[in-house]
């Protein structure tokens, strides 16, 4: 009898006796894989083997698929949830000093950001 190729792992070929591991920042997610496909943007994959993406933390995000890493919103920018694909700019009146910043900062009455 044949097995199938457990989740992390495909096999594209017949006749194989073993299953090869999807790479990094690729997944297969169902059992019998025939490919491994890439996470989505806002989420990445950093092991061989994956059978599931992580979302990128607060203050980060994947602009593209299949990445390794999440990049942190650089100053200005923030995200306050998890998953993003692109960091929010502030509204007016309002500041982020630091990278991966989740919420912004609003300015003292009497000041404004420069």
């Amino acid at each position: 009898t044949c097995e199938l190729c457990a989740e992390g792992y495909f096999q594209i070929l017949q006749g194989q006796t073993n299953c090869t591991t999807c790479e990094i920042g690729k997944v297969a997610q169902t059992p019998g894989s025939s490919e491994c496909g890439p996470c989505a943007a806002g989420h990445f994959q950093a092991s061989e083997g994956s059978s599931g993406c992580e979302a990128c933390s607060k203050g980060q995000m994947t602009a593209e698929a299949g990445l390794t890493a999440c990049e942190d919103c650089e100053i200005g920018r923030y995200r306050s949830s998890m998953g993003a694909s692109s960091c929010l700019a502030c509204g007016d009146g309002k500041y982020i000093a630091t990278t991966a910043a989740t919420a912004c900062t609003s300015c003292e009455e009497g000041y404004y950001p420069e």
